[in-house]
């Protein structure tokens, strides 16, 4: 288990851990995004924002309000279909 939070620690761990969704899950997409998108090179890399609509509609189905209240800041997002219309983000 990686404790250091150096970039090279983060970039080994997050290797490691797609290697093994890779591994678990043969054939699925991996998307990184947020601010260690930069860390692992290869994957799909897409804007936060877009992946909390893309991933909120996917998973429940529907259109409509998210609100991500995270550990630096606070989103709300709409979505229509999976795609961002607007946004909000208060720090």
């Amino acid at each position: 288990m990686f404790m250091e939070k150096t970039p090279v620690r983060q970039k080994e761990y997050f290797c490691k851990k797609i290697h093994e969704m890779q591994t678990a899950y043969a054939g699925a997409e991996i998307v990184s995004c947020g601010y260690g998108k930069r860390n692992v090179i290869g994957l799909k890399k897409v804007n936060e924002l877009t992946a909390l609509a893309k991933g909120c509609y996917f998973a429940a189905g529907y259109e409509g309000i998210v609100m991500d209240i995270g550990g630096q800041d606070t989103k709300i997002i709409w979505q229509e279909k999976g795609r961002l219309r607007e946004f909000f983000c208060q720090r």
